[in-house]
């Protein structure tokens, strides 16, 4: 401790000695602003000399030139363009495997390849060289002791894994087979308060705080009309507060009343996830209880809380692209109402609320309607991995803790994989429902693919369907947007419609 008071000591006196303020009548703001802008020189050279090292480390191992991405600047590396415009800034290098950006220093590769996105979402947990970032919650174990106990085996870490995720999944699909007209009656509620709306953005609101209230039903049995109300903020503030200091971290230095606003939503947010974590504690076991797993209290709360934020972040906002779409393609409405014209008269059913699950199944052209939406509008912007060690992928070695993203817009709007990317064309999906005119299914991966696949992505789908189905059945509508400011090819980085109105009027049959 002396020595490192000695050192500051000797410190401050060699830079009293560098800028004389005293002697030279050099104010003392001058001393400080050229000690300042010293310090961000030598910063600045630091992390040009780092990007460079970090270029020359990743480049293929079969050719000398660097890998391709945006030119850095000095100290914020590539912040500025993916922050003013992420997808754009990636489409650039779309027809490049992999390609490197920076965030300040901090390189990224994201990668476009059909065999690389295999690699990460089917091998991330057998090869063990690929995983999640070690975010909150991400990586706590599933049903892990049930398996043993139920199956009393010695499996392989990988074989354990896999049937975590393949029980989990069928517990769920059960569920939510089980509770068809919970969830139908719901959707309805949803899209009668979004007509009932005066505004575009209380339609939002209500859209949202509706699938809110419905998913914590549907998934915990949780009900409590005041979280729903404060979630539908938190959880949209947080998120796209978040999305924005992932591709630009220096707005923790300068968006003091964000920082505010997005520590205060993440408070709330784990206040509620413990509110829902007691309420489960004090009821029966479920599938949400085998999907939690044997953890810890925190690894507990960030499994719920992640559950809680997917499935209230993506239905709400693919619901507005949803009636977007259809709102302009309507040859695309009649084919829905046709569809289920014939449904109802095959079954010999009144409406859409006494489907069950089978008819709910036959419905093949809506789901193609659902799945070309989230094609072109994927609700998760990144799929995040990390190398746990040094590896080699598409022939660029990459070292240990390089994050590597997949990019689910990219590769859906990629012209090498997609007939036509930026066109509405539900009839892809015929031939193959699985990934459409696609190559494979890895290049469509709007819940992910692989074992760490999105676990409800059924009950979205679900959802998308009756939402689609009763809007075709009961309405007609439009929508506007200020200006007629329609949503260009790029969309903005939180992949919401913004400004977007809708205007409902009653069909007469």
């Amino acid at each position: 401790m002396v020595e490192m008071q000695e050192g500051f000591v000797n410190l401050w006196k060699t830079i009293q000695d560098y800028v004389p303020y005293e002697k030279n009548n050099v104010s003392w703001w001058t001393s400080c602003s050229m000690i300042v802008t010293g310090g961000l020189v030598m910063y600045a050279a630091k992390s040009i000399l780092q990007m460079y090292w970090t270029r020359k480390s990743l480049r293929p191992l079969q050719d000398s030139q660097n890998l391709p991405g945006p030119s850095p600047l000095p100290i914020v590396g590539n912040c500025i363009p993916l922050s003013s415009n992420l997808y754009k800034t990636l489409y650039q290098y779309v027809d490049q495997p992999i390609s490197l950006y920076f965030i300040a220093s901090t390189p990224f590769v994201v990668v476009t390849e059909e065999a690389a996105v295999r690699f990460l979402c089917r091998k991330v947990l057998g090869s063990g060289i690929y995983q999640k970032p070690k975010y909150f919650g991400y990586r706590s174990s599933t049903i892990r002791y049930s398996v043993e106990l139920n199956q009393k085996l010695a499996l392989t870490n990988e074989q354990m894994r896999q049937q975590e995720a393949d029980s989990s999944r069928k517990a769920l699909k059960v569920m939510i087979d089980s509770k068809v007209s919970e969830i139908v009656n719901g959707m309805i509620d949803a899209v009668e308060a979004v007509v009932q709306s005066a505004n575009g953005k209380e339609q939002v609101e209500r859209m949202r705080q509706k699938l809110i209230e419905l998913n914590l039903n549907v998934l915990f049995g949780y009900k409590s009309v005041k979280d729903v109300r404060s979630l539908s903020y938190i959880i949209f503030e947080a998120g796209k507060e978040f999305i924005l200091r992932t591709v630009n971290p220096f707005r923790i230095w300068w968006r003091w009343v964000a920082n505010l606003r997005f520590v205060q939503n993440v408070l709330s947010l784990i206040a509620i996830g413990r509110r829902v974590c007691q309420y489960m504690d004090s009821q029966p076991c479920t599938w949400v209880h085998g999907w939690v797993g044997k953890v810890g209290r925190i690894g507990k709360l960030g499994k719920v809380v992640g559950l809680i934020m997917a499935s209230s972040q993506t239905v709400p906002t693919t619901c507005l692209w949803l009636l977007f779409l259809l709102s302009k393609h309507p040859q695309v409405i009649e084919k829905i109402r046709e569809e289920t014209f014939r449904i109802l008269h095959s079954t010999h059913k009144q409406s859409i609320e006494e489907f069950t699950v089978v008819e709910w199944n036959e419905l093949s052209y809506v789901d193609c309607v659902v799945k070309e939406c989230l094609r072109l509008y994927p609700p998760f912007p990144l799929l995040q991995r990390e190398s746990e060690m040094d590896d080699i992928l598409q022939d660029v070695k990459i070292p240990a803790r390089t994050p590597v993203y997949v990019v689910p817009w990219l590769l859906h709007h990629h012209p090498k994989y997609w007939k036509q990317p930026e066109d509405f064309l539900p009839e892809r999906f015929i031939s193959n429902a699985s990934h459409g005119d696609a190559p494979s299914d890895f290049v469509y991966i709007p819940f992910g693919r692989g074992s760490r696949m999105c676990a409800g992505y059924h009950l979205a789908l679900l959802e998308l369907k009756i939402c689609a189905v009763y809007v075709c059945q009961r309405y007609d509508w439009k929508c506007s947007f200020p200006q007629g400011n329609e949503p260009a090819m790029f969309p903005n980085i939180s992949m919401t419609p913004d400004n977007m109105e809708m205007y409902f009027t009653l069909r007469r049959e």
